[in-house]
C-alpha cells in the first residue's frame, strides 16, 4: 500500500495563498525528496486512513470465510440473528464505498505528486517518478495475488494509474463529466445484465419443468442450465462446494496457490472485457483529482458544504433500493 502513499502538498488550484509561499530553507531542498510532515494534506490523510479500516472491515469475511460470504451470511454461520446484522452492517455501511473513498483519495494522491514536483521545478522527473511506482506497484500486486490473497486491489489500481498521469490535466469539468459518463455506463450494463439474468433464470425454470416432464434437453438448453447453475454456485453455493472451497485452504499450500492462480487470473482479465469494477475505480480517481483541484478534499469549503454532499449521498441508496424495486428480478442468490 505504500505507493498510495502520495500526499505531498496543497495544490495550487486547491489553496493559492499556500502555494505561492517559500522560505529560503524549502528553497535550499531538492525538489525531488521523501514528503514532509507539513506538506501533507490531514483531510486526506484522515479519509484515507477511514478507508483503509473500511476495507479491512470488508476484506476480513474472505480472510477466513469462503467468497460467498460477502454476498450472503449462510456461509459466514446463518441468516438470523447477530450474524445476520453483523453481515448486513458491513454489508450496507461498507461494501463498495470504502473501495469507492480510496479510490478516489488515490486519484487525488497521483495528481498531488506531480503536481508538486512541477511546482518544485522537477517537471522532468515526474512522469519518470510517477510511472515507476505505478509499475512497482503493479509487481507488488501480482506478487500479493498470486502468493497471498486473491482479493488484491494493488494490481488493477496500478494499471488505472498508468491512465491518470495524462488525464491530470483535464479541467475539474471534465473530469466529473467524464466520471458521469463512466457511471452511466456502469448503470447501463447493470441493467443489461440484470434483465440477462432475468431471462435466463426464466429459461432454466422452464428448461427444469420440461426435465420433470420427461423430456429431453437440446444441447442449447443443456447449456443455459449450466450457465445458471455455475453462476448461481458464485453466490449461492452447496454444501459439498464450500467444504472444497474450504478443504483448499486447509491443503498444501502449493494446491492452494494453483487454485488461487486460477482466481486471480479470471479476476484480472475478465473487468477488462466487462469494465464494471475497473470502470467503477477509474471513476472515482477522476471524481478526486477533479475535488482535490477545486479544493473540497483539503476541507476548506464551508461546513453546510459538506453537509449537503452527506446528505445528496446517502439519498443514493434509498433511490437506488426503490429502482430495485421498481425493476423487480428473480432474487435467486437470496437465502
Amino acid at each position: 500500500m505504500s505507493a498510495t502513499e502520495t500526499t505531498p502538498t496543497v495544490p495550487s488550484s486547491a489553496i493559492p495563498a499556500l502555494s505561492q509561499q517559500s522560505t529560503p530553507l524549502q528553497d535550499q531542498l531538492p525538489a525531488v525528496a521523501p514528503v514532509r510532515a507539513d506538506e501533507r494534506i490531514a483531510a486526506v490523510d484522515t479519509i484515507r486512513g477511514f478507508a483503509l479500516l473500511g476495507i479491512l472491515l470488508m476484506n476480513i469475511l474472505n480472510f477466513g470465510l469462503p467468497m460467498a460470504a460477502t454476498s450472503s451470511p449462510t456461509p459466514a454461520g446463518g441468516d438470523t440473528g447477530l450474524n445476520l446484522f453483523t453481515w448486513a452492517f458491513i454489508t450496507i455501511f461498507g461494501d463498495g464505498k470504502m473501495r469507492a473513498i480510496f479510490s478516489l483519495t488515490f486519484g487525488a494522491s497521483v495528481y498531488l505528486l506531480v503536481d508538486r514536483l512541477c511546482r518544485k521545478g522537477a517537471a522532468a522527473d515526474a512522469a519518470d517518478i510517477h510511472y515507476r511506482r505505478m509499475l512497482w506497484l503493479l509487481l507488488f500486486g501480482l506478487i500479493h495475488a498470486y502468493f497471498i490473497w486473491m482479493g488484491d486491489i494493488l494490481f488493477p489500481y496500478a494499471m488505472l494509474g498508468l491512465l491518470l498521469y495524462p488525464l491530470r490535466k483535464l479541467a475539474p469539468r471534465a473530469l466529473l463529466i467524464t466520471a458521469g459518463i463512466m457511471m452511466l455506463l456502469i448503470a447501463g450494463m447493470g441493467l443489461g445484465y440484470h434483465f440477462h439474468l432475468k431471462a435466463q433464470h426464466a429459461e432454466y425454470l422452464s428448461i427444469q419443468a420440461d426435465e420433470k416432464a420427461g423430456k429431453k434437453l437440446t444441447k442449447d438448453q443443456e447449456a443455459t442450465k449450466k450457465d445458471w447453475e455455475d453462476t448461481a454456485s458464485e453466490f449461492s453455493p452447496s454444501a459439498e462446494d464450500l467444504k472444497k472451497e474450504t478443504d483448499a485452504h486447509l491443503n498444501s499450500y502449493a494446491k492452494l496457490f494453483a487454485l488461487r492462480a486460477k482466481q486471480v487470473y479470471r479476476f484480472h482479465s475478465f473487468p477488462i472485457y466487462v469494465p464494471f469494477v475497473w470502470f467503477d475505480m477509474l471513476d472515482m480517481m477522476l471524481i478526486g483529482i477533479a475535488l482535490i483541484k477545486l479544493g473540497v478534499l483539503t476541507g476548506s469549503r464551508p461546513t453546510r458544504f459538506y453537509l449537503l454532499m452527506a446528505l445528496l449521498g446517502f439519498g443514493i441508496r434509498p433511490a437506488r433500493a426503490l429502482l430495485e424495486r421498481v425493476v423487480g428480478g428473480p432474487q435467486p442468490f437470496h437465502h
